[in-house]
């Protein structure tokens, strides 16, 4: 009995939501799958190259130096669930050590946002971008720009959402124009 009071308690509850729903703005898996998955990929392709990292749950911004030249950036949304943005800045690349630490920490950060990116397209974008100074692959929702400036002999890579945030209300009003409506015609 105490069950069925409450479930007809939440049901108008539920039919009457107000609030909003948020869509879009944000990048890739939770922050705890995407160390997983950085810290999983990096000992087991590149072992020594980066150190194991990292996240605290009340920082929005983090910055974790990852050696050789190479910084990763991650910004979580406000509530901390997810990403807004993930830079990799590599500085000083100056050596063939350098560049290939920077590439695999590019390509290293990117798989561990998407584990099904294709590397070989990657790859090319990243040869485009060190020949023309920018470009920028689009996979799943996510715009990874790169960007060469030979001048300061620096590489960035950002991964950012393809679609900005969109916030919408919840009302509790019956719009019959919300609904599409079904005729069976005999």
């Amino acid at each position: 009995m105490k069950k069925l009071l409450a479930l007809l308690l939440l049901i108008p509850a539920i039919v009457l939501a107000k609030g909003t729903v948020t869509t879009g703005g944000f990048i890739g898996p939770s922050p705890s799958d995407f160390v997983d998955r950085f810290n999983g990929i990096s000992s087991s392709y590149i072992q020594g190259m980066f150190p194991r990292i990292q996240l605290s749950n009340g920082k929005r911004v983090e910055t974790k130096p990852l050696g050789h030249g190479v910084t990763l950036v991650l910004t979580k949304v406000p509530a901390g669930d997810a990403f807004k943005e993930i830079t990799v800045r590599c500085t000083a690349v100056t050596s063939p050590e350098r560049m290939r630490a920077c590439s695999f920490g590019i390509m290293l950060t990117a798989t561990s946002i998407d584990t099904s990116i294709r590397e070989r397209d990657f790859t090319q974008v990243f040869s485009k971008a060190v020949d023309t100074g920018t470009a920028i692959h689009n996979q799943d929702g996510v715009d990874y720009r790169i960007t060469v400036n030979r001048r300061n002999k620096s590489i960035v890579m950002t991964a950012a959402p393809d679609a900005p945030a969109v916030v919408e209300e919840l009302s509790d009003e019956d719009d019959e124009d919300d609904f599409d409506t079904l005729q069976i015609i005999p």
